[in-house]
């Protein structure tokens, strides 16, 4: 599959609508999740995976506290294959563009990743997507992560 659609497949599973419970966090991940909301998501409600057919407008929201502060946090969305995170290359990597900044350890802030299309060229499937941010400033440890996954479908 390429790089491109595969890493794209991250936007769609994170959006504003509906709650979304069964997500989990990444290893290592130095955050909370309080709330992700997907829309549209109308599975969720029965607390099934997130279902998308391609031509849909998806947003994804989520609202955070990390262990960690930063005045120039990074983000990427990945679509996961196996042990590897395919990042998405047209992603503007910016954390700044999707969250309040700065980022203050234990302060809850909230993520905005506003509508994202569903290409049409994604294949039908079961993906997993993950959405991660991190202390972007150029000592900072690699430790220093807010990390979740979430399985979606492409109907």
């Amino acid at each position: 599959m390429n790089t491109l659609l595969l890493s794209a497949l991250v936007f769609l599973a994170f959006a504003n609508g509906e709650e979304i419970k069964n997500f989990e966090m990444c290893p290592g991940t130095r955050c909370k999740i309080s709330s992700l909301d997907v829309n549209p998501c109308p599975q969720s409600l029965k607390g099934k995976m997130c279902e998308f057919s391609t031509g849909l407008n998806v947003s994804v929201n989520f609202s955070y506290i990390t262990e960690f502060s930063s005045m120039v946090p990074k983000t990427n969305w990945y679509a996961v294959v196996g042990s590897l995170e395919v990042p998405n290359p047209n992603m503007k990597t910016d954390g700044c563009l999707y969250t309040s900044c700065p980022i203050k350890a234990g302060i809850e802030g909230k993520y905005y990743t506003g509508e994202i299309p569903l290409i049409k060229a994604i294949p039908k499937g079961q993906y997993v997507g993950q959405i991660k941010f991190w202390d972007g400033t150029k000592f900072a440890s690699r430790k220093d992560h807010c990390c979740f996954r979430l399985t979606i479908k492409i109907n």
